[in-house]
C-alpha cells in the first residue's frame, strides 16, 4: 500500500525515500488504518449484519484462493506439462466457482 501512494502522489519509488519519510508514512496509514477501525466499532458496524455480511464474503473468497486457486495456479506456472496439468486446471476452475457461489449465497441470504 505504501509503495502504491508514493507511486501516485510522490511519482518516485519507495526504495528512494529517506527512512524518516519512510517511517511517516508508515506511521500516517497505520493511524488511518486505525481511525477507520475504531470509527466502524464506535458506529456500531463492528457488531451486526454488515459486519457480518463482509466477514462472510472476506472469509469464503480468501478461503477458496489460499485453498484452491493459489496452488493450482502456482502447480501450473512451475510444473511442466503433464498428467496432473488437466487436474490441476480443474481445480482452478473449481475454486473459481467456489468463490463465486460463497458471494452469491452470502448476498442471497443477507436480504
Amino acid at each position: 500500500m505504501r509503495y502504491s501512494i508514493v507511486k501516485l502522489i510522490l511519482q518516485k519509488k519507495s526504495e528512494d525515500l529517506s527512512w524518516p519519510v519512510h517511517h511517516s508514512l508508515s506511521m500516517v496509514i497505520l493511524g488511518f488504518t486505525t481511525l477507520f477501525t475504531l470509527m466502524f466499532y464506535y458506529l456500531g458496524f463492528a457488531s451486526g449484519a454488515a459486519f457480518s455480511l463482509v466477514l462472510n464474503i472476506t472469509g469464503g473468497v480468501a478461503g477458496s484462493i489460499t485453498s484452491f486457486i493459489l496452488p493450482s495456479l502456482v502447480y501450473l506456472t512451475l510444473c511442466p506439462r503433464d498428467n496432473m496439468y488437466y487436474w490441476a486446471i480443474l481445480v482452478l476452475i473449481c475454486g473459481i466457482a467456489l468463490a463465486v457461489s460463497v458471494i452469491v449465497d452470502t448476498i442471497v441470504n443477507f436480504a
